[in-house]
């Protein structure tokens, strides 16, 4: 099934958390966002990953993008679910990680809107170049089970946005697109696992460059 309708709506530094539905705008969302109740976390992991350059998980290192740290709403739900939306699935994806590329896109939630028509996808950004990265552009294909997206995904984080990445690193960030409800049962037949993301086209730092390491 070729999806000709899927198309991409929205560019976000919002993330789907289980505890709550929080969102934020970035400077290509469309929607608008609504408030969510949040409860206390045990530990203020967004002051840990402050602190201490970062967060170790198993290699790498997570960041939370500049553009993120300006909304105290998301940074309290970062915090409160952490656990859950980061570290699990982050331990649990990481083997789709592939270190011959210097960009990884790894899916690892999402979430179909049917009264909006749209699917919500979360990414870790994984970055295995040999450079820090403060903006990246990249377009390419989200993939699913037994459907095939075919209108390429264009997709920019600013400077501003995404701020700093080293290498061995990442941050996690989700694209919206639209989900016609003659395509939704077939969308709901994936899996997070089922989900990938081929990159076409890489920028880096405003430099086109091929997504394979040189070794």
């Amino acid at each position: 099934m070729i999806l000709k309708k899927i198309k991409t709506v929205i560019i976000s530094l919002s993330l789907l958390f289980m505890v709550s539905g929080c969102t934020l705008k970035s400077s290509n969302d469309t929607q608008n966002t609504s408030d969510s109740v949040i409860q206390k976390s045990t530990k203020n992991y967004t002051k840990t990953i402050n602190k201490y350059d970062g967060y170790d998980l198993n290699g790498y290192k997570f960041y939370i993008m500049d553009g993120q740290k300006e909304h105290d709403e998301f940074l309290e739900t970062l915090s409160t679910d952490f656990d859950e939306t980061i570290k699990q699935n982050f331990e649990t994806y990481r083997y789709k990680i592939d270190e011959n590329k210097k960009i990884n896109l790894i899916p690892f939630r999402f979430r179909i809107n049917v009264n909006q028509e749209t699917v919500t996808t979360n990414y870790f950004i994984v970055n295995n170049s040999n450079r820090v990265v403060n903006d990246i552009s990249f377009k390419g294909f989200p993939r699913f089970k037994n459907t095939e997206v075919e209108e390429k995904t264009d997709a920019k984080l600013t400077k501003k946005e995404l701020g700093y990445l080293p290498e061995k690193s990442f941050v996690a960030f989700s694209i919206t697109m639209s989900a016609p409800k003659s395509y939704q049962a077939k969308l709901k037949e994936n899996k997070v696992a089922d989900l990938s993301f081929d990159i076409t086209d890489l920028e880096i730092n405003g430099e086109k460059v091929d997504n394979n390491n040189e070794h």
